[in-house]
């Protein structure tokens, strides 16, 4: 199982997102915030009292997440592309977002334009294949999606 903890964070380092070091410092922290009757001040003398602690940290946890959800969820509302879920199949999603792009402008006024923003994502993989050939096909899923959106901008006006 730590050979894919590895694995997985040496993918995400190299695509930028975060580190084992930072996994790392999530855990260490994760467990010293739950265990406060061990690293804190907190006391629990009996096995009850540690479970009651637990049950309250827990608790402040969820709350703390909820605020965090509801605080995106208010942000995510101003974004014409709020509601689009993540969740239905890549071109799926391509489609719908590209729709709503439309609706407020974001296309080419000429078909020139959608070619050029194409050739600069393909040059853009190439390069990144070159470099890493796993983070090139990370990145993939994404350029399609690009791909797609553009695509959308120019078919959404008919053009």
């Amino acid at each position: 199982m730590l050979l894919q903890v590895l694995f997985y964070s040496e993918m995400a380092r190299e695509a930028g997102h975060f580190s084992l070091d930072d996994v790392l410092d999530r855990l260490s922290n994760k467990l010293v915030d739950r265990h406060p009757h061990v690293f804190g001040d907190a006391k629990a003398d009996t096995s009850a009292e540690v479970l009651r602690n637990w049950e309250a940290l827990k608790a402040l946890e969820k709350e703390k997440k909820r605020l965090a959800e509801d605080k995106a969820k208010a942000d995510d509302a101003q974004s014409v592309l709020a509601g689009v879920s993540s969740k239905m199949p890549s071109l799926m999603e391509a489609y719908k977002l590209s729709s709503r792009a439309a609706r407020v402008g974001f296309d080419w006024p000429e078909m020139e334009g959608l070619f050029e923003k194409l050739a600069e994502e393909t040059a853009e993989l190439r390069e990144e294949l070159k470099a890493s050939p796993l983070r090139g096909l990370l990145g993939l899923g994404s350029r399609v999606g690009k791909a797609a959106v553009c695509c959308g901008g120019a078919r959404a006006t008919g053009r």
